[in-house]
């Protein structure tokens, strides 16, 4: 078999995957799906394994070498008190099936479906599907000082939120910062950039500390995407520029000192077209036990066209964030705390949003934590709640 038929082989099985994962998970009630499912994918491959001498699945089969297979869930049991009423729920905060393709030496795919639960409409409380990434990535080959640079077109990362997720490891309590104050979400409909810079940090920082985003001197990541995010249609003609820039100034000494650049210039998704100007600014500091971070934003309007005033003109905003987790030596403990401050300037007031949050965690099979966490909302014109949130973040 030649090159390109094995390529074509392992594209055509990677949207049998899409497919299958699109048809089974549509309708969770309806069991028999995934049994035929099941048959429909896994014959036609298994045959294909027994046809290869003396193979089966292994890592030398074509099956696990070109095709991979990840997910991630976010199950919670929530406790929230809120003006003197109290409420009590199992939720699935997220759930995320991926298959990635490798068809080429320089060129994959990645499909990953969002399962949530729908808050909106008559259908609110049903399970709901959407695709969270859909994209073809190249990897461009190294160039002067830019390593590992990886071209996107899809629905594909927005530069920021992934970033910060793999730093900010709780994710499973709830949004980042900049995400829960609505300036933007972490995915959209575009074309993207990203890549390191000096090559590739030491093994041992890589294995320890961080293994996500390791460039020597830090990292970049850019693009052009629709207004509206990977959830909502896009409204208007505009497309928004986002770019970040993060500097690692002293790799050997420091290796976890890192500052971060987010800007984004565009339009709100909304037929009027108002201005979406935001300008952040992050310092991380990461070590085997300590991670810490502080971050400012400033700017007008958001992304999906929301802060805006009765002739539609964009508002101005900023907040800030801080955050910190401690890792308990000789453990599998840690503990963590995050302070946010947003403040949307509106009709001559200001409406200001605090939010604290606290809490300790519990790391099992490496990269899996059970989560307890405490929030504390001031949010505006609403009455102050309480939450107490136990979580699981699994991953496999």
């Amino acid at each position: 078999m030649d090159g390109r038929q094995k390529r074509y082989n392992t594209f055509a099985l990677f949207l049998k995957y899409i497919i299958f994962f699109q048809y089974a998970m549509k309708n969770f009630t309806q069991r028999i799906r995934l049994i035929f499912g099941f048959m429909f994918f896994f014959f036609p491959v298994v045959l294909q394994a027994q046809s290869t001498k003396y193979k089966t699945f292994s890592k030398k089969s074509n099956f696990s070498k070109h095709l991979k297979i990840t997910g991630l869930f976010y199950l919670a049991g929530q406790y929230k008190n809120q003006n003197k009423t109290a409420d009590f729920a199992f939720l699935v905060r997220r759930a995320y099936l991926s298959v990635n393709a490798q068809i080429s030496k320089n060129l994959s795919a990645r499909y990953t479906q969002d399962i949530t639960i729908d808050n909106q409409g008559n259908d609110a409380g049903n399970i709901e599907l959407r695709v969270k990434y859909l994209y073809l990535q190249y990897k461009i080959p190294d160039f002067l000082f830019f390593t590992n640079t990886r071209l996107k077109f899809g629905i594909v990362q927005r530069p920021w939120l992934d970033f910060e997720e793999h730093i900010n490891a709780y994710r499973v309590q709830g949004t980042m910062f900049m995400e829960r104050s609505f300036l933007f979400n972490s995915a959209g409909f575009g074309i993207s950039c990203q890549g390191l810079l000096g090559g590739r940090m030491s093994g041992e920082y890589v294995t320890r500390v961080h293994p996500y985003s390791p460039g020597k001197y830090g990292s970049f990541a850019f693009g052009i995407y629709n207004g509206g995010g990977y959830h909502q249609f896009e409204r208007n003609m505009n497309k928004n520029f986002e770019a970040r820039i993060t500097i690692r100034p002293f790799p050997s000494a420091v290796p976890g000192l890192q500052f971060s650049y987010l800007g984004i210039f565009g339009k709100g998704n909304i037929p009027e077209k108002p201005d979406f100007v935001l300008n952040a600014g992050f310092v991380s500091y990461e070590s085997r036990y300590v991670t810490v971070t502080a971050q400012y934003e400033s700017g007008r309007g958001n992304s999906y066209g929301t802060f805006v005033d009765s002739t539609f003109s964009a508002l101005p905003q900023h907040g800030f964030s801080f955050y910190s987790e401690l890792k308990i030596p000789k453990t599998a403990f840690a503990v963590y705390a995050r302070y946010d401050y947003f403040s949307l300037m509106k009709y001559g007031a200001i409406e200001i949003n605090k939010r604290r949050i606290y809490g300790v965690s519990w790391r099992f099979l490496k990269q899996n934590k059970l989560v307890f966490s405490y929030q504390d909302s001031s949010l505006f014109n609403m009455p102050k709640s309480n939450i107490y949130d136990l979580a699981l973040d699994i991953s496999f």
